[in-house]
């Protein structure tokens, strides 16, 4: 469940909305909502397309925003 923090902390950490960040994606504004709310997984294609536009962004500095959003959060993942 660690990629649904990374998604969701990504986002926050770029300071995106749904839609925005969807689009960067290349999918819809309901499947990151499905995603970040675990209504469903994400796919394959869906994982693929975050790795590669944002794998450059996953810095020391990214992952000390995520641990600050997880011990903020009052459910999982968001």
């Amino acid at each position: 469940m660690d990629i649904l923090w990374e998604i969701y902390g990504m986002r926050k950490h770029k300071k995106l909305t749904q839609r925005e960040f969807a689009e960067k994606l290349g999918f819809s504004r309901s499947a990151v909502s499905d995603i970040e709310n675990m209504r469903r997984n994400p796919s394959e294609s869906f994982l693929v397309s975050f790795n590669q536009i944002f794998h450059s962004e996953k810095t020391d500095e990214f992952y000390s925003f995520l641990d600050i959003l997880k011990e903020n959060s009052y459910k999982y993942p968001i």
